[in-house]
């Protein structure tokens, strides 16, 4: 949390702002992929959500009172109000699930279009270098203020990417050995793809 902290401290240095509507134009596209990027992501998610959560009301093959998720609980799941309760909470869980490593890699992705944009920014105020006096100096310590953002950058989110590497190679083997003992006509087998393919 302090890296994160000493991030955002960073970015609200005065180097780091654009100096005029050339300079916020030059970085607008790279944003805008980001904001698409992230939409996308958050769609995919919500639909994903959607569906988990929606499916056992609508599958009429199924007995009544079905959970969107397997589960053993110490209590009665098919009386009310226990079902409505345990229904939400799985709802709620897989949302919080889903929603966190997406904000965490968008996050992480934005950190990366800010640290490029500042490269944009720099290499803009030197190729204009001979309009302005006394820059020489600030686009030095400019070169070295975006170094240091990168560098703390990269120390925030190696560990995080290494984690979820493993999660998801984790989950990835254990859905595709779940593929194999299912029959591939049955509704389950297409629930694991669609899991597969989420990840």
């Amino acid at each position: 949390m302090s890296i994160v902290k000493k991030l955002m401290r960073m970015l609200d240095d005065d180097l780091f702002q654009p100096r005029d509507v050339s300079q916020v134009a030059l970085v607008q596209p790279n944003l805008d992929v980001w904001k698409m990027i992230y939409k996308a992501f958050m769609t995919t998610c919500c639909g994903s959500n959607l569906f988990w959560a929606v499916f056992p009301l609508l599958d009429k093959s199924s007995e009544g009172n079905r959970l969107p998720f397997l589960a053993w609980y110490p209590y009665n799941t098919k009386i009310s109000p226990m079902y409505e309760i345990t229904y939400a909470h799985q709802v709620l869980s897989y949302t919080c699930t889903c929603v966190t490593p997406i904000n965490v890699d968008t996050f992480i992705a934005a950190i990366n279009v800010y640290t490029t944009s500042q490269f944009d920014i720099l290499c803009d105020i030197l190729r204009n270098l001979h309009l302005s006096n006394n820059v020489g100096a600030k686009c030095v310590r400019h070169y070295w203020i975006i170094l240091n953002f990168a560098y703390n950058s990269n120390k925030f989110f190696n560990w995080i990417i290494l984690l979820q590497f493993c999660v998801s190679a984790t989950i990835t083997a254990m859905t595709l050995f779940q593929l194999t003992i299912v029959e591939p006509s049955q509704l389950n087998f297409f629930l694991s793809c669609l899991m597969e393919w989420q990840l």
